[in-house]
């Protein structure tokens, strides 16, 4: 009896150390398990890079959150860059965000687009492909929305959607469900 009632309390340690180290589905990138200094990036692409549409950064350790002063007077840039590794695919994502100085969601969302209209000014860069063959890249400079639904002394997060476009090809691509979240 005693040895099945240890039994039973170490498999619920067990099973209370796995909970309490679970991640949120919800967060990009697994954000959850984002350090100080580290983005995540999630988004859907209507033209799939290395063999996927659906994209999400994995390689938080090597991710880089930074934030300092905008180009602008009385501006704040934030930068998020991460990876993606699949095997021999590699897709790197870059998003910056432009917002007032001393900007936070405590009275709400902060939005905007991509190039140059609203509260939040972005551009993002991301693509890749495999590591020995072709690389596919896009660029959303203008277009498409930038929501900002958490930003505080040290964190960003928020959603993004619109069309990216390939330089050298003419292409595009249509980004939906897009999320990033980094700490700084």
């Amino acid at each position: 009896m005693k040895l099945h009632l240890k039994a039973l309390s170490g498999a619920a340690v067990i099973l209370l150390s796995l909970q309490a180290c679970s991640k949120s589905g919800n967060n990009p990138g697994g954000s959850g398990s984002i350090s100080k200094g580290q983005a995540a990036i999630e988004l859907t692409s209507s033209t799939s890079i290395a063999g996927k549409s659906n994209l999400k950064s994995n390689m938080n350790a090597q991710s880089l959150c930074t934030k300092g002063a905008g180009l602008v007077a009385n501006t704040e840039m934030y930068t998020l860059t991460t990876t993606q590794v699949d095997g021999l695919n590699l897709i790197s994502f870059q998003l910056t965000i432009t917002v007032a100085k001393g900007a936070t969601t405590n009275s709400g969302n902060i939005t905007g687009a991509f190039g140059g209209n609203g509260a939040a000014i972005s551009t993002m860069i991301f693509g890749g492909g495999t590591l020995n063959g072709t690389q596919t890249n896009f660029g959303i400079t203008s277009g498409g929305t930038v929501t900002i639904t958490k930003l505080t002394a040290d964190s960003i997060e928020g959603t993004f959607s619109g069309q990216g476009k390939n330089q050298s090809n003419n292409t595009t691509t249509t980004v939906t469900d897009g999320k990033f979240a980094g700490k700084f």
